[in-house]
């Protein structure tokens, strides 16, 4: 999976279907939990931490609900990454850094 930017406009709501994939092999996401995170800058607050709803885990695929609420505000080339999480949320590992911007208007 490779994104570079994923543009959303103000207030919409969208949902994001990925294949998760490691050296190009699906990962199975038992004991796993997909995030979908964005910061304005790297190392500030989330703009949003949104966990995935996993579609089959066995071949990797999982879906990001993102709200309204989370589109409320604008920003240009956030720092956005699709991560895995331990359960616990103990460890993490990144699997894409991309750029996400909140645009006004359609």
């Amino acid at each position: 999976m490779t994104i570079d930017k994923i543009t959303i406009f103000r207030k919409d709501t969208k949902t994001y279907n990925f294949t998760l994939k490691r050296s190009g092999s699906p990962i199975d996401l038992n004991n796993y939990v997909p995030r979908f995170t964005a910061k304005e800058v790297v190392g500030d607050s989330f703009i949003f931490d949104k966990a995935g709803t996993i579609t089959t885990a066995s071949e990797g695929t999982c879906s990001f609900l993102i709200s309204s609420a989370d589109t409320a505000n604008v920003y240009e080339n956030a720092a956005a990454e699709i991560v895995l999480a331990s359960p616990q949320g103990h460890t993490r590992e990144t699997l894409e850094q991309f750029y996400l911007t909140i645009r006004n208007g359609k």
